[in-house]
């Protein structure tokens, strides 16, 4: 396969992405022509919070009364998600 080299314009400011996370390609879902080219996935830690935060304000709304709220987690690894959403 032949290299592709994107072409950066001048004007534009790298970023460092050498601190950040990476994650599993296996973990997300991604189109099939893509898989070849993604060797894993990096999300900036600032997006992950933001998203925690959301989810936590929707299940508050939901609930919101509810003088006790028992959650049952299921999926491997979601004792780390609901860790973070407390």
């Amino acid at each position: 396969m032949a290299e592709f080299v994107y072409p950066v314009p001048a004007d534009l400011e790298a970023i460092d992405v050498s601190d950040y996370p990476t994650h599993p390609v296996e973990h997300f879902y991604l189109p099939a022509r893509f898989k070849p080219f993604v060797k894993s996935i990096i999300l900036p830690d600032g997006i992950i919070k933001a998203r925690w935060a959301r989810i936590a304000e929707r299940i508050l709304a939901d609930y919101a009364g509810e003088e006790e709220l028992i959650v049952v987690v299921l999926m491997n690894g979601g004792y780390k998600f609901f860790e973070d959403l407390k």
